[in-house]
């Protein structure tokens, strides 16, 4: 599983995908805000008012950028390699 722009985790020097607890913090924040009733448009404004990096190293936070991490299957848990189409 690629971890290139993929917040929060990162790989070792042997290739084992490893948590990067720092960027890790801000998965977990924006889970737990939208659990509590915040739309994306409110976490992504409080989380660059906070200066909290993108995975891209941004600092500069979409809606867009919010909804990708919160329906992406591999923040939940639930990758299925080779899907049919």
């Amino acid at each position: 599983m690629p971890t290139t722009y993929f917040l929060g985790y990162d790989t070792d020097k042997d290739g084992n995908i490893i948590i990067d607890e720092e960027q890790a913090k801000v998965v977990r924040r924006i889970f737990e805000e939208f659990l509590n009733g915040k739309g994306t448009p409110s976490i992504a404004k409080g989380l660059t008012e906070d200066e909290e990096l993108t995975a891209r190293g941004n600092v500069t936070w979409t809606c867009d950028a919010v909804y990708k991490i919160l329906t992406n299957e591999k923040y939940m848990g639930v990758i299925a390699l080779l899907k049919k189409q």
